[in-house]
Formats: C-alpha cells, structure tokens, sequence
C-alpha cells in the first residue's frame, strides 16, 4: 500500500514541477488601456518587448505641451489600427490634459506605426478624442 502512495505523490509533484515551468502566453494586442497598467505583467506586444515603450511615446508628447501643465496629463488608452491595404498603421495615444484654460479635455497623439519594431513615428498631438476631432488651432507636433 505504501508503494502505490509514493508512486502517486511522485507523480503529483512531476505534474506540479510541469507547472510551474509552463510559460504564460505571449502578448497578441498592441492596445494598452489605463488599467493594464496595474498588471503585474505587460499584456501588449511593446510593452512586453519594451517595458519603457509607453513612458517614452508619453514623455514625447509631454515634450511639446505647455511646461506649466504637464503634471496634469493623465494616460487614458493607446491602440493602433488594423493595417491599411498598403500595410501602414497608425497609434493612437489618448490622454487627458488641462489646458491653459483650466478644462479637463480628452487629447489625442496620432503616428504612423512599425509593427515589426513598435516604432512610433512623428505625432500628430491635438485636442479632441480622435485625430478627425482635433481642433485645427492646437495641434502640435511631436518629432
């Protein structure tokens, strides 16, 4: 009876040492919402491969925005467009700022993207929820 108990809790612990080595699933999205960010790990392709992708585009835009309100941006979500016939893709970094005026408005950082390299490319930053929605008057560019 002894015999069979060993052979058994043997080969529970073989299954449980399998366990641990199982790997967790690579990322399959570029998009990062504001929550992701308290995941413990990345659950995007850039930030996976990049853990400062995401600082780096937000310290881009907070490059070319008035000094005196950096503070208050505020990250809300990043996503890039399925490609284009042509193959391009575009990121899409939305974010809360207050501007000079006091208001609290949704601004959008728009760029051509490389998948392959989670390259961002020249943004186009403006206020407005979407770069259809930027207000021609305030759109800044962030090389």
């Amino acid at each position: 009876m002894r015999l069979p108990l060993l052979a058994l809790l043997a080969s529970l612990a073989a299954c449980e040492g399998a366990a641990d080595q199982v790997s967790s699933p690579s990322p399959e999205t570029y998009s990062i919402a504001r929550a992701d960010l308290w995941n413990p790990e990345p659950q995007d392709i850039c930030r996976a491969a990049d853990p400062a992708f995401l600082d780096t585009a937000l310290q881009r835009v907070r490059d070319v925005l008035p000094a005196d309100h950096i503070e208050s941006l505020e990250f809300h979500d990043f996503n890039v467009t399925d490609p284009a016939p042509s193959g391009e893709r575009e990121a899409n970094l939305r974010f809360w700022f207050v501007d000079n005026t006091g208001a609290r408005e949704m601004w959008t950082a728009n760029a051509p993207f490389v998948a392959d390299e989670c390259s961002v490319g020249e943004m186009v930053v403006g206020k407005g929820s979407s770069v259809l929605a930027h207000d021609p008057d305030q759109i800044i560019v962030a090389p």
